[in-house]
């Protein structure tokens, strides 16, 4: 069974719009948030993350990344929104804003995502 979770990212001019595509596999911290939290540190390489469309696994760079549109020829599927909330209905959703990552689940709210965050699950 595989483990959902969403990548946003928040717009860095302040302007409330959001772009998210959807991971299939390791979503928990441990993994994907490892992964985003130590490679995808900056709007530029979470930009590029994004453009790939929905994911099947996500790898420390976008080249590795399995992109359902790369693998198997699918729409990008990048959810678009001015609500943060359009993008949340995951296991796990990383928001990158303001140059940092942060997390939830679906019943928690947003919280840092931090290095000690992500050795637990």
């Amino acid at each position: 069974m595989s483990t959902n979770s969403t990548i946003i990212l928040q717009h860095p001019q302040g302007e409330q719009a959001f772009a998210s595509v959807y991971c299939h596999w390791d979503g928990y911290p441990s993994h994907n948030g490892k992964i985003l939290l130590e490679n995808y540190n900056t709007y530029e390489k979470v930009t590029e993350l994004i453009e790939l469309g929905s994911l099947s696994e996500l790898h420390p760079t976008p080249d590795a990344c399995v992109s359902h549109h790369r693998w198997r020829g699918d729409d990008k599927s990048i959810n678009l929104s001015s609500n943060l909330s359009d993008h949340t209905d995951f296991q796990y959703s990383y928001l990158f804003r303001d140059g940092a990552w942060h997390f939830k689940t679906w019943d928690s709210p947003w919280l840092p995502l931090t290095a000690e965050v992500c050795q637990k699950d």
